[in-house]
């Protein structure tokens, strides 16, 4: 977090404790309040997110060492986050004061409160998925490293994707500019993240459950640190030999996670899951056919979740072998699926959830292999 942030917070703090003390219309009030909107104008926007025990400011615990009045208020909110715009005026401040200090629990304009909805196309802000973009590869260097995953920069990453209101096209994040492998990855991961997000706000997740679906949509392929690029970008078919690697990705995941504290246990499961099918098929233990092992469980609904949105994203990516499909092949490949791939009332579910605006958005322009 940086001082800006950590000073802007510290003058909202100080804002409510005057208010607490001598009432809105004190001068000290309107003293702290327009010195608090002042740090906030140098700081930027700042988006405070709330999991159950954890509140995080912009990725960071609150730099507030006491009992914190904006924590306490944010907690009972019953929301993931609470953001505060950077060109908030000294009076927005001091409302905010009031409402903190006298228990009010409704939003208050300009601060906007998020509950991870859909549906009033609001795009996640630039300046959010910059902050992912940025801490993202930080996961990816962890893992191929067999380092340990820092759970703040989880924490930080689902923030700012629960923080987004809607999704919309400008949610997900254009592949056209990107060059590399690993760019390529952690925005598929992304993506995928958000898509999921949003499908299982949808289907009644919440809180701590959300929270950890989001993660697990977010590491869901990181067994595909150990696949070489020659596979994962080759341009033609793979072989049976080829195709055996790919396929060992998700076991590959979930031994990673599994080995990292502080990872939530459904991120193991839907690492090891989210290729596994609703009738027994796919992969790892059971992909169907002659001579293979069908398995008796179906895969969990977290793993369903991120499943049918990492396939959409993936229909709708251009890769090595073949052109990004259009949105609307993309529905109908997946109604194909439905019922033998992933629950067919979840993906119609999904069909509500995803909104119209991407229905004819161009698809992004780089590839990786499933």
């Amino acid at each position: 977090m940086s001082n800006a942030i950590a000073q802007a917070l510290e003058a909202i703090e100080a804002t409510c404790s005057a208010s607490a003390l001598y009432g809105e219309d004190h001068p000290v009030v309107a003293q702290r309040a327009s010195e608090a909107s002042a740090k906030l104008r140098a700081a930027g926007s700042v988006t405070i997110s709330y999991f159950t025990d954890r509140v995080l400011a912009d990725r960071a615990p609150l730099p507030i060492s006491r009992e914190s009045l904006l924590e306490r208020f944010v907690t009972r909110q019953n929301c993931n986050a609470f953001v505060i715009p950077a060109d908030v005026d000294d009076m927005a401040i001091r409302r905010l004061a009031r409402a903190i200090t006298q228990d009010e629990t409704i939003a208050i304009a300009p601060f906007r409160l998020s509950h991870a909805r859909i549906g009033d196309g609001a795009a996640t802000s630039d300046k959010n998925m910059t902050r992912v973009l940025e801490a993202v590869p930080d996961l990816l260097t962890a893992i191929r490293g067999e380092r340990p995953i820092p759970p703040a920069v989880v924490d930080g990453i689902v923030a700012e994707i629960l923080a987004s209101a809607t999704v919309s096209a400008g949610s997900l994040i254009p592949l056209a500019a990107l060059k590399h492998h690993d760019e390529y990855t952690f925005v598929h991961t992304v993506n995928v993240a958000i898509l999921a997000s949003a499908l299982a706000d949808s289907v009644g997740l919440s809180g701590q459950s959300l929270h950890d679906l989001t993660a697990a949509a977010l590491l869901h392929d990181v067994g595909k640190v150990v696949i070489p690029k020659s596979i994962l970008c080759k341009p033609g078919n793979l072989d049976d030999k080829e195709l055996a690697v790919v396929r060992r990705h998700p076991s590959a995941g979930a031994a990673l996670l599994y080995a990292q504290p502080g990872v939530p246990p459904m991120a193991v499961l839907v690492a090891y899951e989210h290729h596994q099918h609703l009738d027994g098929g796919g992969y790892p233990a059971g992909a169907g056919g002659a001579g293979r092992r069908v398995r008796a469980h179906r895969p969990s609904l977290a793993s369903q979740i991120v499943q049918v949105a990492d396939v959409h994203d993936a229909l709708r990516t251009h890769r090595p072998y073949r052109a990004a499909m259009t949105e609307m092949e993309a529905v109908e490949t997946m109604h194909q699926m439905a019922g033998r791939q992933f629950d067919p009332q979840l993906f119609e579910q999904f069909l509500r959830v995803l909104p119209t605006c991407r229905r004819d958005a161009p698809p992004p322009e780089l590839a990786l292999a499933a």
